[in-house]
């Protein structure tokens, strides 16, 4: 196998952030810098692209990352690639994959002094199932394939508590309803799965962490006539059975259209409270319209203490706001601090997004987002892949999308234009933190918001689904159903604030919250490639 290598750009800044007094400092607030030491482009791209990077690391020292690697026409296939940091450089390593197939939403996890973990969804036929490896030695052991009954199953999270044991979940949809599976590895095997199921309602986007006695806290989206709400449930470590289920968001904002919580995440601090976050459409603007993904979103703070969720006393819940945030991810250093990370959509006035980043500080609490990289071209939505190493580092991971147009613009029946993406890693310098520890304090938070039912939702915002009316003419019975024809996801750059939902999230609020029967997804073809167009196709057919 050729290795790929890892090239130096020439772009170098640092990122000026306000932090508060650290002990030893004076009371006033002081600006420091957060420095970005060096960034890499993975060169060889052109007839390939790695999409979807995670970042883990063992603490000693080693850093590893994993991408979905789509190979172009006419193969069309992926790879899960692999790659490894020894310290001193990148190093592409061979694949977590032995051969080629059709694969889908790669994740990854590692415990302190462990070994990497990877799970990802392989496409057999119509059979959509989750495998997952762990790297032993230099190689990934032969995956195992979760066998669950009817469905088809996407998008797995991981968690590495510890080196001997791993926890697992995932999202079934099956006859339009989404459940989520979990399983645990522990004594060398992998449990049978068990299954979170709401009734009517569908649950997905889940994440994991597993608290100091051992039990498991998932957190997940959960479907509520046409809104979206957070729920989290509390698992026995050792018989997998529920605990508690626990209301976290409820609603929002809005009276008058759909209220949407969305893509929960929730992580143990060093001191073993219980942090959560989630994406709210709660802010709005811009004019409304029924596409409730092109607007604002914040992401909230929350903790779960004595069996309560709290907020912050005196700083609220929405440490994320105004610019637009995505897909909050929490990130623990070697040492066990915790940051919480975004992707931003950007803004009307903005071309591009980028990524923001804030943390626990041991005396100080959580400190206002930063920015750490800006791209010049709105894109596909990415969780922030970072790894923190031994040294007072950390690695982003990204794609960096560009557009190429050819020179015959005279000519619009010449004009092209292409897509192309680059596997980025930068190595930052992390924020120094206080070493003396003040506990934060907390307040009751507000779960329940509004939900604007059918006789006062706005016809702008939600609607509910349909019978589905049928008429027989000469024998023949014919059935109208009721769907979207023109519908954008991220891909397109049509949107001045550039925030058109992910495929997945397009085609749920088209099913969950829209009533529809049919949606179709029509990004701009200059705003797509081949591998676009696949990955559109591929969800398409998953959604089917």
């Amino acid at each position: 196998m050729k290795r790929r290598q890892f090239v130096k750009t020439t772009t170098t800044a640092s990122i000026a952030l306000s932090i508060m007094p650290m002990a030893g400092y004076s009371s006033i607030s002081e600006k420091k810098e957060l420095l970005l030491n060096q960034s890499l482009i993975l060169r060889d791209f052109n007839s390939v692209q790695e999409e979807s990077p995670t970042l883990v690391t063992d603490g000693n020292g080693n850093i590893w990352m994993f991408s979905l690697r789509r190979i172009d026409f006419p193969e069309n296939t992926e790879l899960i690639s692999s790659f490894h940091f020894d310290g001193k450089k990148w190093t592409e390593t061979d694949p977590v994959t032995k051969s080629t197939s059709q694969y889908e939403t790669p994740t990854s996890a590692c415990a302190i002094g462990g070994k990497p973990i990877v799970a990802w969804t392989e496409i057999k036929g119509k059979d959509w199932g989750i495998n997952v490896s762990q790297m032993d030695g230099s190689s990934y052991r032969k995956p195992h394939r979760f066998i669950v009954e009817g469905g088809k199953s996407i998008n797995p999270v991981l968690t590495a508590p510890d080196k001997n044991r791993n926890w697992i979940a995932w999202e079934n949809l099956h006859n339009g309803k989404f459940t989520i599976y979990i399983s645990k590895y522990e004594h060398g095997k992998w449990l049978e799965p068990i299954k979170i199921d709401k009734g009517k309602n569908s649950c997905f986007d889940p994440g994991i962490a597993e608290a100091k006695n051992g039990d498991l806290y998932i957190i997940y989206g959960l479907t509520n006539g046409f809104h979206q709400d957070i729920e989290m449930t509390i698992i026995d470590g050792k018989t997998l059975e529920v605990q508690e289920t626990i209301p976290v968001a409820i609603g929002g904002k809005h009276k008058n259209r759909v209220n949407i919580n969305a893509r929960p995440v929730l992580e143990f601090d060093a001191h073993d409270n219980l942090w959560i976050s989630y994406e709210s459409n709660r802010d709005k603007t811009r004019v409304d319209d029924g596409d409730n993904y092109t607007g604002d979103r914040c992401c909230a703070i929350l903790s779960y203490q004595n069996g309560k969720i709290v907020e912050i006393n005196n700083k609220g819940k929405w440490l994320f706001k105004g610019q637009n945030d995505h897909k909050p991810s929490f990130i623990k250093d070697i040492q066990g601090n915790l940051y919480l990370a975004t992707h931003c959509g950007g803004n009307f006035i903005d071309s591009g997004w980028k990524y923001r980043l804030a943390w626990l500080d041991p005396q100080n609490g959580w400190q206002e987002p930063v920015t750490l990289f800006n791209t010049k071209i709105k894109g596909v939505l990415i969780p922030p892949a970072i790894a923190f190493d031994e040294k007072g580092n950390f690695w982003l991971a990204t794609n960096n999308e560009k557009v190429s147009l050819n020179d015959d613009k005279a000519n619009a029946d010449n004009f092209t234009q292409s897509r192309l993406t680059e596997l980025n890693v930068m190595q930052f310098t992390a924020p120094r933190l206080s070493e003396k520890y003040e506990p934060v304090t907390f307040k009751e938070t507000q779960i329940r918001g509004f939900l604007p039912n059918e006789q006062t939702i706005s016809s702008l915002s939600g609607h509910p689904k349909m019978e589905r009316r049928k008429i027989t003419i000469d024998g023949e019975t014919y059935t109208l159903i009721y769907g979207n024809l023109h519908e954008h996801s991220n891909s397109s750059f049509c949107w001045p604030a550039g925030t058109d939902g992910t495929l997945h999230e397009d085609y749920r609020f088209g099913i969950f919250s829209e009533g529809y029967d049919f949606v179709g997804m029509t990004d701009h073809a200059g705003s797509t490639s081949e591998i676009h167009w696949r990955r559109n196709i591929r969800i398409a057919d998953f959604y089917t």
